[in-house]
């Protein structure tokens, strides 16, 4: 599936004034971005649990928070429990009211490009974590309530045991690398605010709307096949011109390694990704993102690209901080970082089992998370 065929015009207009190497996430790179991008993980890579009978997203570290299960509850007496419909109604995400604090009008474009691009996030997670149920991603727009996502499973009786998360004796249970704790700005509203408030709250906040629109391109990347390899574009339509250069001179690099080549160019350090700000007040919170990308780059990758295999990883130094990479086939000799690895492990049906540190198998429960 392809990403947005423009950039948004917030972007489009700093481009003209700096140059065509200017992106979304270009854009982010501020003082105000950064937590914007941050806590916009938990729109476009949420988490699923599994309760009565139904799968529903989840908007809090480790499963649900406040009253989610009352608000379930509610809606399974209304819907005399019909749960395709339970969950079509209790999973629907407006944008229009995600982001009610701001006149959303210039951004009507933007809103249901982002729809789109949020609805194929959520698809991948759901093909690639519950293979065993199919599910429609449904995307609405419409003059009265504006653009709008919502889910809901074609289930067999015998798979309600097929989410990531659980509710068992009214403990979560997840089995999904998630952060396991909401970032410190987020904390500090929800002890004026209230459970109630999350990351999905905060970036609904006025001001945040253009940087939560600009992360789609970190979270949710297209990408491009480029001489036997594949590369995440930053780009709508995929590579431009003059990167092509870059890739053209790691081939060089390489002796045509395509792995070695895909692993270098798809590199993302998240501390060159904040250059614009002191990303101290951040660094606890850079992990668990870069984790959460690696979860969202693997299953797009699975469910883009079925007929060939990725190694998607985060690399954690104290030189370069956490980053972010994939590459296919097979790892090569070529290039061996002297840092600590981690990775997603997968069962035989493809749904997530876990993750590994420099190839020690590790539980995916989040606080296992290192």
């Amino acid at each position: 599936m392809s990403g947005p065929s423009e950039f948004p015009w917030f972007v489009s207009e700093l481009r003209y004034a700096n140059s065509s190497r200017f992106t979304p996430l270009s854009f982010a790179n501020t003082a105000v971005g950064v937590p914007y991008v941050i806590a916009a993980q938990w729109l476009y890579v949420p988490q699923f649990f599994e309760y009565r009978g139904g799968l529903f997203s989840v908007v809090g570290p480790g499963g649900l928070i406040g009253d989610s299960l009352e608000v379930v509850d509610s809606w399974y007496e209304t819907y005399e429990g019909n749960i395709a419909t339970l969950e079509r109604a209790s999973n629907s995400l407006t944008f229009w009211d995600l982001f009610g604090n701001v006149d959303v009008e210039p951004y009507d474009r933007d809103l249901s490009e982002l729809a789109k691009v949020t609805a194929r996030a959520w698809d991948a997670f759901l093909r690639t974590e519950i293979p065993d149920v199919s599910f429609e991603v449904e995307v609405l727009d419409g003059d009265e309530y504006g653009p709008q996502i919502t889910f809901y499973s074609h289930r067999a009786e015998n798979a309600s045991d097929s989410s990531p998360i659980q509710v068992r004796d009214g403990q979560i249970e997840s089995r999904v690398t998630s952060p396991d704790d909401f970032p410190w700005f987020v904390n500090e509203w929800r002890e004026i605010n209230g459970p109630h408030f999350t990351p999905l709250s905060y970036i609904g906040m006025g001001e945040g709307i253009s940087y939560v629109i600009a992360a789609q391109w970190l979270y949710v990347p297209t990408f491009v096949e480029y001489r036997g390899g594949l590369f995440r574009a930053v780009h709508p339509g995929g590579v431009i011109e003059d990167n092509l250069g870059t890739v053209d001179d790691w081939f060089d690099a390489y002796d045509g390694d395509v792995s070695s080549v895909e692993r270098t160019v798809n590199t993302l350090g998240l501390w060159d990704l904040f250059t614009g700000t002191d990303i101290g007040p951040y660094e606890d919170d850079l992990l668990p993102m870069a984790l959460t990308i690696v979860r969202a780059w693997d299953a797009l990758l699975r469910v883009e690209y079925p007929d060939r295999e990725f190694e998607v990883k985060v690399l954690d130094s104290e030189a370069y901080g956490p980053q972010v990479t994939f590459s296919s086939g097979e790892p090569s000799s070529a290039w061996v970082p002297k840092v600590t690895e981690y990775a997603v492990i997968r069962n035989l049906d493809g749904s997530v089992r876990g993750t590994s540190e420099n190839g020690i198998p590790r539980p995916a429960t989040p606080d296992e998370i290192p």
